[in-house]
């Protein structure tokens, strides 16, 4: 798989070729998108309109950080259509969990041993 669901530059500008900074980095990111997803997944089980847009806009903010702009991307039409149905919610969902799989197997791909 090639880079293109992550770009990286912005990021490796800041923190340059700091092998064990950026795998604390991927660890960060993964932890907080499994809680957006969790939380995502929660107000769509419970209809909480609120806490899947709350989830979604945090989601969001975390993969532009990364540089993941297409999962980022994803997120917003989250949040935008935090009052869609659940079956709309459901979908918005899966495509959102297959293209942070992207992500994560590329980030895992690059990470260095610990």
């Amino acid at each position: 798989m090639t880079g293109k669901s992550v770009d990286l530059t912005n990021l490796r500008e800041m923190i340059g070729d700091d092998r064990e900074a950026e795998n604390q980095l991927f660890e960060a990111f993964f932890e907080g998108a499994e809680g957006c997803l969790d939380g995502m997944t929660q107000g769509l089980d419970t209809e909480d309109n609120e806490l899947w847009r709350k989830s979604a806009h945090s989601f969001k903010g975390i993969s532009r950080n990364l540089g993941a702009y297409i999962l980022g991307d994803l997120c917003l039409a989250a949040q935008e259509n935090f009052t869609c149905n659940s079956e709309q919610k459901k979908k918005l969902l899966k495509t959102i969990r297959d293209e942070y799989a992207n992500v994560e197997s590329y980030l895992k791909g690059l990470m260095e041993p610990q």
